[in-house]
């Protein structure tokens, strides 16, 4: 029986997550680990998708509430509603409001900063939506979101513009052409490499 599409682009996601990364993040890797030939007797497309290291496990239904991460797309007033009986941690007051950061967004990445409404108050906290690759800190390693998104524009056979017009629909910024070609070479050395 196939494996179902989402699971298999979840799986080829992992791989090209793990070309992404420099080998100064990931130690001095040699490239025999990636070595087709090493693989053994598995196929080469699941050798490749092995290598990006994204967790394709999918919840049962009773797991869902318990996922460490799932992905949604949400509006920010949705958001801030259902916020709106949370205290503020300094004040106390249920005035959070959530607003997306326009010129911080990275591509898909949209930075989200929470903060106090109360004019007294002036808590503010920030994050991006989508974590970096293997969760790293370092600002030079790409978010996943934008990964999972170039992956999403080969799995339907379009390129660049399928992503534009994706966040044109959605009134979002979207993934810049240089970013997107970075990812996209990225990903088809993943896929020659297999």
């Amino acid at each position: 029986m196939p494996r179902p599409k989402g699971r298999r682009m979840l799986e080829k996601l992992n791989k090209a997550r793990n070309v992404m990364l420099s080998d100064k993040l990931r130690g001095n890797s040699s490239r025999s680990s990636l070595d087709p030939a090493s693989e053994g007797q598995r196929g080469a497309s699941r050798s490749k998708l092995d290598r990006l290291s994204i967790n394709t496990d999918v919840p049962s239904d009773l797991d869902l509430q318990e996922t460490e991460q799932l992905w949604t797309i949400a509006n920010t007033n949705q958001l801030t509603d259902l916020m709106s009986d949370a205290l503020c941690p300094n004040c106390f007051q249920s005035s959070l409001t959530i607003r997306v950061i326009k010129d911080e967004n990275m591509g898909f990445a949209s930075k989200l900063k929470l903060c106090c409404r109360s004019s007294s108050c002036g808590y503010t906290k920030s994050k991006f939506s989508s974590p970096r690759i293997q969760k790293s800190n370092c600002s030079n390693v790409a978010f996943e979101m934008n990964t999972k998104m170039v992956l999403y524009s080969h799995e339907i056979g379009k390129g660049f513009t399928s992503l534009q017009t994706f966040s044109s629909v959605l009134g979002i910024s979207g993934i810049s052409q240089r970013a997107f070609k970075d990812h996209d070479n990225k990903i088809t050395d993943c896929e020659v490499e297999s």
